[in-house]
């Protein structure tokens, strides 16, 4: 049974639904056959150590080319700027850490040029909503999550391993 957007939307995603959305393609052809593309086409997540701690991610298909995309941080989130789009989405973000103080971090949604728009939706609690939008139905997302912490004034400046 097709349950309609609304209630899509608001479902609980459960830790059986992330399992099952990354064993399967983002993308499936109507025939039920999984869209060609890469080995590695999945939800690809590069948190870096100084960051802070993603607890869990989700994808819901909303349409043949439009997925949603939730993250859930440990901490709040609270939206602080929009950078200058480029090759997909920078926002820097202020969570607070186990202590109550505030940290600031730079998030960088990487998209890959054959792919359409990443749209930031809204920012609820420890949740962060994206809108992907892909310009074929065969299109399989790729998409790479990069989570540093900014220093703060009159820290010393560190040297941050490579995310590799």
């Amino acid at each position: 049974m097709k349950r309609n957007l609304l209630e899509t939307l608001n479902a609980p995603i459960t830790g059986e639904d992330v399992k099952r959305v990354l064993a399967t393609p983002v993308f499936v052809r109507k025939d039920g056959g999984a869209a060609s593309g890469p080995a590695g086409s999945r939800l690809l997540v590069r948190e870096h150590m100084q960051g802070p701690q993603l607890t869990s991610f989700a994808l819901r298909e909303l349409g043949a080319t439009v997925t949603l995309l939730r993250l859930t941080f440990e901490q709040p989130v609270e939206l602080i700027e929009m950078l200058e789009p480029g090759e997909g989405s920078t926002f820097t973000a202020r969570l607070w850490n186990a202590d109550g103080w505030p940290v600031e971090v730079q998030l960088h949604l990487e998209r890959f040029p054959e792919r359409g728009p990443l749209v930031l939706k809204d920012i609820v609690g420890r949740d962060v909503h994206f809108t992907l939008i892909a310009r074929s139905t065969r299109a399989c997302l790729e998409l790479t999550l990069q989570v540093v912490r900014l220093p703060l004034q009159g820290d010393e400046e560190t040297s941050l391993p490579p995310l590799n």
